[in-house]
């Protein structure tokens, strides 16, 4: 089930040549362009430094945190420009971000961080996850280990929990910054197929950054490449996956090249293979 877009141009999110600084002198993104589909998955490919967190943060209006501000460009959410909106109104409209890091209750056992985010959670008309025994029928893993401390499941288990809690939250857009970071690559092909799931069954719009280009790719209707927080191209997933002008140029590998890990003349190191 899609959820309804509320734009006419069936857009859930529109970034219009966005830049941003931090401490009014690093220049962190330059005139960055995107569009997140309303039922769509979107992934933001970059190596670290790229610009992929800053971007994200500039959506959901973290950046100050981090002495950080949007200088210039419009971010649209919904139909209504949104730079500048506090983050808690934010996440009451239905952007909630998925940090990088996981940042679970360490000491709460898994139930307890549920019950936390559902009891902080503001209902909506339209409710995308209904109650906790929801977010264990997507993540088994879970389930099995409810009564357990967050701080002694594994790094997998961590990201699994993160995103449910977020999913409590109701979310209409699910930002995501690097859910596959310091995990083994089966259980990140786990994780990317639950959201596959979660956006092809639930109509979750997701945006994605992400190094792994490999995975991301497999899994997202549509990508976007950064490098020195600008695009340097975006098009539909599949073409991206295959294209050699990408693979060559902006991710450094070439034909007879299938190193995991490699190095552009554009500086954008990145995980293709892997």
């Amino acid at each position: 089930m899609r959820q309804d877009s509320g734009t006419s141009d069936g857009n859930c999110l529109v970034l219009s040549n966005v830049s941003a600084v931090y401490s009014n002198i690093i220049t962190a993104l330059r005139g960055v362009s995107l569009a997140v589909p309303t039922g769509g998955m979107v992934a933001l490919l970059g190596a670290n430094g790229a610009g992929k967190t800053t971007t994200l943060k500039a959506i959901s209006n973290l950046l100050s945190v981090e002495r950080g501000k949007v200088t210039e460009g419009t971010i649209t959410y919904d139909g209504k420009e949104i730079q500048g909106t506090q983050p808690e109104y934010l996440v009451q409209r239905g952007i909630v971000q998925v940090l990088e890091g996981r940042r679970c209750f360490l000491n709460l056992t898994v139930e307890e961080n549920l019950a936390v985010a559902a009891n902080n959670a503001r209902r909506r008309e339209k409710v995308l996850i209904g109650s906790m025994d929801d977010i264990y029928g997507h993540f088994p893993k879970l389930a099995a280990h409810r009564k357990s401390e967050a701080g002694k499941l594994s790094g997998g288990e961590q990201q699994m929990l993160a995103i449910g809690r977020a999913l409590l939250a109701q979310p209409k857009l699910l930002l995501l910054d690097e859910p596959s970071m310091g995990l083994a690559p089966q259980i990140v092909s786990q994780i990317f197929d639950i959201l596959r799931t979660l956006n092809s069954k639930l109509g979750l719009t997701i945006l994605v950054a992400e190094q792994n280009a490999r995975v991301a790719l497999k899994h997202a209707d549509f990508g976007y490449v950064l490098s020195n927080g600008m695009i340097l191209k975006g098009g539909p997933a599949a073409e991206l996956s295959q294209s050699e002008d990408i693979k060559r140029f902006y991710l450094g590998i070439g034909e007879g090249d299938k190193g995991s890990s490699v190095r552009a003349s554009h500086g954008v190191n990145i995980d293709w293979m892997a």
